[in-house]
């Protein structure tokens, strides 16, 4: 394997991710129209505000999940590269950055970063907010 390979697979890896991606923002987009829905529909009943909180929750851990493996096929790619570069083959300065700026071969995890965490967050505040909260 040389390094123009660990890019391909990179880049593949991160189209099918991207794929992914547009069905969690349709699913985002569905979830936040059922909690709009469920608060202007006088006729919500507390089945209906469980539903929508289990659809509006499973929504936002597809995306945590989404950016947890876009992150862990960049980590890989980073332990791909280190381990080429272990072989004594040269490696590209951006081969090299990615392996600084990386946790290389760290196993995925759902714990986004801070500016995922606040967007998965207020995305989840919003859509609570419209299904719990009293009307006035």
């Amino acid at each position: 394997m040389n390094e123009l390979d660990i890019w391909q697979t990179m880049y593949t890896g991160n189209i099918g991710n991207a794929t992914y991606f547009l069905g969690i923002a349709f699913l985002l987009w569905v979830s936040f129209r059922m909690a709009i829905n469920i608060r202007t529909n006088p006729e919500s009943n507390l089945f209906i505000r469980l539903v929508g909180t289990a659809f509006c929750l499973s929504a936002s851990y597809f995306m945590l999940f989404n950016m947890a493996m876009s992150e862990w096929n960049i980590n890989a790619a980073a332990a791909a590269f280190s381990w080429l570069s272990s072989t004594d083959v040269a490696i590209s300065p951006n081969a090299q950055m990615v392996i600084a700026n990386t946790d290389p071969g760290a196993a995925p995890s759902i714990m986004p970063n801070l500016v995922q965490g606040i967007f998965v967050a207020s995305a989840v505040l919003m859509q609570m907010g419209q299904i719990w909260m009293p009307k006035k």
